[in-house]
């Protein structure tokens, strides 16, 4: 954790850590208090090794997590695996949003393996999101698939962070920006 004002919780993407936040922390801890978690599975959090263990219980540890905190809503930041426990958490408790910023995923659309099944999300839950929301990814990252997200995010912000594929967005001094004024212009959650 670091800083003070509104809370911000980050949530990695898939064989990283918190870590992975790393060029966007210290931005964020000038306004905000952020707190970067390691997911089950990644860093210094535990490694169970049933199935079970994971799936939609990622999205309800980020809740567990907030619970812990105190904090009744949050920003809340996910990248790539991150964004997809994101996009979980806003069908099933959109009320702990302040915003979402979905980074690099449009969500696990179906139940690939017993890894991800409860972590599958549809469209019409999430064409009915009410939380301001920032859809952001590499231009190179299969942008037919976000152009195609952007019917069921229909009020989200899409923005491609030009050259990058998927991997290299969160470092991107693009990306920061855009987050950072992003969440500047949703102070409050409006």
């Amino acid at each position: 954790m670091a800083g003070k004002g509104e809370p911000v919780v980050l949530v990695h993407g898939w064989s990283a850590s918190a870590e992975m936040w790393n060029s966007l922390m210290g931005d964020l801890a000038r306004d905000h208090q952020v707190i970067a978690m390691d997911c089950r599975g990644h860093g210094r959090s535990d490694k169970p090794h049933e199935a079970g263990r994971y799936r939609i219980e990622m999205a309800n540890d980020v809740v567990r997590l907030m619970d812990h905190l105190g904090l009744a809503r949050a920003h809340v930041v996910g990248y790539s695996m991150g964004g997809s426990i994101a996009l979980r958490m806003l069908i099933d408790h959109p009320d702990r949003f302040l915003t979402a910023v979905i980074g690099g995923s449009t969500g696990f659309r179906a139940g690939m393996d017993e890894w991800d099944a409860g972590l599958t999300v549809t469209d019409a839950p999430l064409k009915a999101n009410r939380v301001p929301a920032l859809v952001i990814y590499g231009s190179r990252d299969d942008p037919d698939r976000f152009a195609r997200f952007e019917q069921v995010l229909a009020a989200a912000q899409f923005t491609a962070v030009e050259g990058a594929g998927h991997g290299a967005v969160p470092d991107s001094p693009v990306f920061v920006k855009a987050v950072l004024d992003f969440l500047t212009r949703h102070q409050g959650g409006r």
